[in-house]
């Protein structure tokens, strides 16, 4: 699917708020797909790209571009993050170690992906390319930070040590990776690429 934008695949044409809102125990939803084509291009919105919210547990984000255009080089961003799980939202999955469930989160007004709020736990960032473009070379600078966990998010883990699940976090205008806030803790931050193609 195209979700903000024309069938050109190139011109914004926004939905007000969220690209995609999972909301208020929303479970086991699963937006795009590890095959080509399933894959949905979710920018150009004035709000999120993607949304988990308020006991949104155990979804799957796969294999999608949020914040650039079709062709996964060209910024069309969402008017605030690229992914954000906030509220009690658990057990959630943005991307994964196969190259086919790699999302592209890069162009964003603020924030790529944003993990806030207490109760957000277990879930796993993996394997993304996170303010660089398809071909992981080229900056697409969200235009905050890379990835946040602040507020009381704790027990995620952001990448990993098996192979394909460390993400690219590179060529944001602010931080790489940020975790702050009193109670934000025992998070995990591995295998990543920070700073580089």
């Amino acid at each position: 699917n195209l979700i903000g934008l024309a069938a050109n695949g190139t011109t914004a044409m926004p939905n007000a708020n969220e690209g995609i809102l999972l909301w208020s125990a929303t479970r086991h939803n699963t937006i795009g797909g590890t095959e080509p084509g399933e894959g949905n291009v979710i920018s150009g919105n004035g709000g999120t790209g993607v949304q988990m919210d308020t006991w949104a547990n155990n979804n799957r984000v796969l294999g999608n571009f949020i914040g650039v255009d079709a062709t996964g080089r060209t910024v069309l961003s969402n008017g605030v993050d690229g992914v954000r799980i906030s509220y009690w939202s658990s057990g959630n999955t943005v991307g994964g170690s196969a190259p086919g469930a790699r999302n592209v989160i890069a162009g964003n007004r603020y924030d790529g992906v944003r993990l806030t709020q207490t109760g957000v736990s277990a879930n796993r960032v993996l394997g993304n390319y996170i303010g660089i473009d398809v071909t992981g070379t080229q900056a697409v600078p969200n235009q905050d930070r890379g990835l946040v966990i602040e507020a009381g998010a704790s027990d995620n883990e952001v990448g990993g040590s098996n192979p394909g699940e460390g993400n690219v976090i590179s060529g944001n205008q602010t931080h790489g990776v940020g975790i702050w806030n009193v109670g934000t803790a025992r998070n995990v931050v591995r295998g990543n690429f920070i700073g580089t193609d």
